[in-house]
């Protein structure tokens, strides 16, 4: 499988025209209400902030948190069909060397002409906060809702560089690195470990996508998903939903739940 190579040896493979565009356009609207809720949430913690500004960006936060949505698959909707279409999922399969994984996280980037994106992304990063050499924890779906040009500024990325453990300087990055161009409905797969950055966007409109990450099941999840759908509701849910959503990898919080029989056991055998 000439994709798994690329992923293999590159930490990063782009799959071009993956969902169709109607999902995409769905998917679009949906992160644009999504950003505006998260934003009047930022606001109520007061996170995300910028210490030289009085007012508040209300359409989609500000400072470190501009443009960011959070755990968006919480909204529903075409988040949760998207997950249900599972494009390209038995690659994810294969990279991460699991038949069964679930969703560790899936959020939502707004990238504006603007002194507001999303500071964290803009920043030469990684996504797997503990480096390890081999140990493949999370696997990446960059979902693009629009189109990356560099224009816009598409993901810059330093394809191979899951090997490196310290971040690389910006002048060496920036030298090593190229930017993802692809049309909305792409999706980049991208190994956690890769050293990555937004880039600026000078175009005169939104650059938007999905952050998407899957792994092992006995990996934590970023936010408890069974828990804040409600485990009744997940029960109810098809079965490839469970499984991404971890209700077959929860954690016991009494021993009348831990001495479950096998098949109403919280954390089944079948999650590794």
């Amino acid at each position: 499988m000439a994709t798994l190579d690329g992923l293999e040896s590159d930490g990063f493979v782009l799959l071009r025209d993956a969902i169709p565009a109607e999902l995409v356009g769905r998917l679009r609207d949906a992160l644009d209400a999504a950003i505006v809720k998260t934003a009047r949430i930022q606001a109520r913690r007061d996170v995300g902030k910028r210490s030289d500004r009085e007012i508040e960006n209300p359409d989609g936060g500000d400072g470190a948190l501009g443009g960011a949505a959070h755990h968006v698959v919480l909204h529903g909707g075409p988040f949760l069909e998207f997950l249900e279409l599972r494009p390209r999922f038995e690659l994810i399969a294969a990279y991460l060397g699991a038949e069964r994984f679930v969703l560790n996280s899936f959020g939502g980037v707004s990238n504006p002409p603007s002194a507001s994106a999303y500071e964290h992304g803009m920043l030469v990063h990684r996504d797997t906060r503990s480096h390890h050499p081999s140990f493949r924890q999370l696997l990446w779906m960059f979902v693009l809702l629009d189109d990356f040009t560099e224009d816009n500024g598409g993901t810059w990325i330093m394809r191979g560089s899951q090997s490196l453990a310290e971040c690389p300087p910006d002048d060496v990055f920036y030298d090593r690195a190229s930017q993802v161009t692809a049309s909305a409905g792409s999706i980049a797969l991208l190994d956690g470990r890769v050293w990555h950055a937004a880039g600026v966007n000078h175009s005169p409109t939104l650059r938007r996508l999905l952050t998407i990450s899957m792994s092992r099941p006995f990996i934590k999840p970023q936010l408890d998903y069974c828990r804040a759908f409600g485990a009744e509701r997940v029960a109810g849910m098809s079965e490839n939903l469970k499984q991404l959503l971890g209700y077959y990898a929860r954690t016991p919080a009494n021993l009348d739940e831990w001495y479950s029989p096998p098949e109403e056991r919280f954390y089944r055998s079948s999650q590794g």
